[in-house]
């Protein structure tokens, strides 16, 4: 009896290789495990060397060189660049692409694509495809040579981003070769300028990626002849443009080359688009925009006018967006429209064909210049969008503009039950209008509220109402710089902020006594 006992050391052998048995264990134990513990169960377990490794080479990124040494030895030289020490041999392929079978997703930025390595690779790489699993390529810059193109790209990979690329690379016509597959494609440089021979590869390689479904070009690439090609894509869901950090305005605008620009959405165009960022450098942007039918797939758009468009063309504009995209949930506008004055009834008079967008859930809104609102406007707007959940106006302000008062808020109480973040320029020195009532009170969910660039008032007397509104939960903001010209006016403000937390939480003490 005693000899069919088994040893506490072969139970516990026995125990880990019924777990290393289990696929679904090895997977769980895998994905949970660091860098270190994937490089080591690779290199001493057998058995999930395979699982280790695929979980460890999943995304290359900042471990990329660290891949290159598996071929071969590397050191850095001031005229090379990166560069091998010594020939790359046959053997040293066979060893690397039992690594690189693994990789999805490859991710590079400030890689040299010129260095000599990449030369080195080019004319010893074997047939095969070297990264056969690859989906997803992302690199600031490919260079001037095709050397990392012709090894990466292949007709399995769908996500392609790019930053930039150099003369005398014609990138766009590398892409031809994998258009089949792509779906995503992305250039994320706002600063390129199209240049004619760009612009007919660009002709060319559209119709090509039939399976598209996200793009993202610079303001210069969206012609209208680009523009009305996206339009019958059948699967594509997301156009937009990079995001911009600065304003185009001035002598900072964008120079646009000179081709026809134009924005058209003809009846059966775009017929999955769900989310859209555009932009638009001229002063009559309404003449750009044409939407003949309502584009109900449609539900998140952004906007960018730079061209210094006045009130009443911006206006134009928003009665063209409003009649066909009247299903949108999200609007980000992001202006530089102009008016002779900062009066609060053209500002309310430019925005109000937006107030038909009843579904709307989030609206943020920039200007260059000064713009304000009256109370009443906020009224009347948030009556229009009572599934409101993230409000901002104005995302960019000067205080001295500003109409709204601390009753501003009230209305957002009353008719915007959903409510979670609100970020609004007010001038409490004026003392509110209106009253406060018991029953005004921000819902529980509601998170922030943003004070940012508003002007204070007395301390005791803002802190007070606005304590009396904000759950305790919600966390109050205002402007924080360390400017010497506004340090009196952020001491203020948080005075008040610290004042409104002391009377939350002498209520909440009360109602606990209570």
């Amino acid at each position: 009896m005693t000899s069919e006992l088994r040893q506490p050391g072969s139970l516990g052998l026995s125990a880990a290789r019924q777990v290393w048995s289990m696929p679904e264990l090895v997977g769980i134990i895998a994905s949970n495990a660091e860098q270190s513990t994937l490089g080591r169960l690779a290199r001493v377990n057998k058995t999930i060397s395979n699982v280790a490794l695929a979980r460890l080479y999943r995304t290359v990124s900042t471990n990329f060189y660290d891949l290159i040494k598996i071929l071969s030895p590397t050191k850095l030289t001031p005229d090379h660049g990166l560069s091998f020490t010594r020939p790359v041999k046959e053997t040293d392929w066979t060893r690397f692409l039992r690594y690189t079978k693994y990789v999805n997703g490859l991710v590079l930025e400030k890689v040299d694509a010129s260095a000599e390595i990449f030369c080195v690779m080019d004319a010893t790489r074997p047939s095969e495809d070297i990264f056969p699993s690859l989906k997803s390529f992302s690199c600031d810059s490919v260079g001037r040579t095709n050397y990392l193109t012709k090894m990466i790209f292949h007709n399995r990979l769908t996500n392609l981003e790019i930053k930039a690329w150099e003369p005398p690379l014609r990138l766009l016509q590398n892409i031809r070769t994998i258009a089949c597959s792509l779906q995503i494609l992305r250039f994320t440089d706002k600063s390129l300028i199209l240049d004619a021979l760009t612009h007919a590869e660009l002709i060319c390689l559209l119709p090509a990626i039939s399976s598209i479904v996200h793009i993202e070009l610079p303001p210069t690439f969206f012609t209208t002849k680009i523009f009305d090609i996206l339009a019958q894509k059948q699967h594509l869901r997301i156009v937009r443009i990079p995001k911009l950090d600065e304003w185009a305005h001035g002598a900072m605008r964008i120079n646009y080359p000179d081709f026809e620009y134009g924005f058209r959405f003809p009846d059966s165009g775009f017929p999955t688009l769900e989310a859209l960022i555009i932009a638009d450098a001229s002063p009559q942007p309404h003449r750009r925009i044409s939407i003949t039918s309502e584009f109900k797939s449609l539900h998140d758009l952004e906007v960018k006018l730079s061209g210094q468009p006045s009130y009443a063309n911006v206006q134009k504009y928003f009665q063209v967006l409003t009649h066909g995209f009247t299903s949108l949930t999200r609007l980000v506008l992001d202006l530089s429209a102009k008016h002779e004055t900062y009066n609060s009834e053209a500002t309310f008079s430019m925005l109000e064909p937006l107030l038909s967008l009843s579904g709307l859930r989030s609206f943020y809104l920039a200007n260059y210049k000064p713009m304000s609102l009256a109370d009443r406007h906020i009224e009347q707007m948030s009556r229009s969008w009572p599934l409101l959940r993230n409000f901002c106006f104005p995302g960019r302000m000067f205080f001295e503009h500003t109409g709204l008062t601390l009753s501003a808020l009230v209305p957002f109480i009353e008719n915007c039950k959903f409510l979670e973040d609100l970020r609004l320029c007010i001038d409490a020195s004026i003392k509110p209008p209106r009253e406060l009532t018991d029953e005004l009170i921000f819902p529980k969910h509601f998170k922030k509220l943003h004070l940012l660039d508003s002007t204070p008032g007395e301390v005791n007397d803002v802190a007070a109402y606005i304590a009396d509104i904000l759950p305790n939960e919600t966390q109050l903001r205002y402007q924080s710089t360390e400017s010497e010209m506004l340090r009196a006016r952020m001491d203020k403000w948080r005075a008040i902020s610290d004042l409104v937390d002391l009377i939350r939480k002498a209520k909440s003490r009360a109602l606990r006594r209570g």
